[in-house]
């Protein structure tokens, strides 16, 4: 967050709440699902492919993917299903820091050859 105004990253989210921000580049950064619920979890460093991969994930969890963003900063206001906004939920895995950020919904209909799975972030 060091590259980005103090003044802008205070319109976004919370400045101290550091487990809910996503600091675009260097990257990539991964996600993990967690099967029972299929919460998404966001490492909230940079990962690279390979170190994603040999990650050793906690059971009942899977690499829902690891990839670049174009963003500068994201800030996630609250994890899913928290009832007020506030520091998101974290684990840790190895040295990797991961925030709870998101669950998908069911698969909308109507689209040929295409998944279209919205995903929750609050709520």
């Amino acid at each position: 967050m060091k590259n980005l105004q103090p003044q802008t990253l205070s319109k976004l989210g919370n400045p101290e709440w550091i487990p809910n921000w996503t600091i675009g580049r260097p990257g990539p950064y991964m996600e993990i699902t967690e099967l029972a619920n299929r919460t998404v979890w966001l490492c909230q460093q940079p990962i690279s492919h390979e170190e994603g991969q040999a990650l050793a994930l906690p059971k009942g969890f899977a690499i829902t993917g690891i990839g670049e963003s174009a963003h500068d900063a994201a800030f996630f206001r609250r994890s899913p299903d928290a009832t007020e906004d506030g520091a998101l939920e974290t684990m840790k895995v190895g040295k990797y820091i991961f925030s709870k950020v998101g669950k998908p919904g069911k698969p909308e209909s109507g689209f040929k050859d295409v998944l279209v799975l919205p995903v929750y972030k609050y709520g």
